[in-house]
């Protein structure tokens, strides 16, 4: 003979099976920290962010790139590196600019070095040595960061970096700033 199993105890495991889902979603929805890992970004977040006065005032994305020394042949390979990077964002690439900050120390640039630089869109700024004092972010070592349109630094790589990282971050940023003003 065969159990009969209650209609009612069938109909409570149809009622669990269907809800836990929703339940689920929303426990981790109010706690995402059980899930482990909620960082996003790839690189550094400055906390509070610096704003670096420097920068125009066009309300773009930046990819800045710090050069403590001369710009010699490493860092030029970075800045090629960074403006594929930024031509890959494709049409957003127009919402990005491309920034090469130095020390005062740092030498003119050659001719040839600096239409490369024009050719890819690089803006190029030197800050003196009481402009860097106020900026404590920027050391001895080349970086790169991610400037918001209010000239503010936020998220700093270590040179040499991972395109794909700061791509990621970038591409984030200006879908979140794209659907948040339309």
């Amino acid at each position: 003979m065969k159990k009969q199993v209650p209609k009612y105890s069938i109909l409570l495991i149809l009622t669990i099976m269907f809800a836990a889902p929703g339940v689920a979603a929303y426990v981790f929805y109010r706690h995402p920290s059980w899930l482990g890992s909620t960082k996003v970004n790839k690189g550094t977040f400055i906390n509070p962010p610096i704003v670096l006065n420097a920068l125009d005032d066009h309300a773009k994305w930046r990819i800045v790139y710090w050069s403590p020394g001369e710009c010699e042949k490493k860092c030029l390979q970075e800045l090629d590196t960074l403006a594929r990077l930024r031509l890959a964002l494709g049409r957003k690439l127009y919402q990005v600019d491309q920034w090469l900050i130095l020390g005062e120390q740092a030498q003119p640039f050659s001719p040839e070095v600096t239409s490369l630089l024009k050719e890819q869109d690089f803006r190029v700024v030197h800050l003196s040595s009481a402009e860097l004092a106020q900026v404590n972010v920027l050391n001895d070592k080349a970086q790169i960061f991610l400037a918001n349109p209010d000239n503010y630094l936020i998220l700093r790589y270590q040179s040499p970096v991972n395109p794909d990282d700061v791509y990621k971050d970038l591409k984030l940023l200006l879908n979140t700033t794209e659907s948040k003003s339309g």
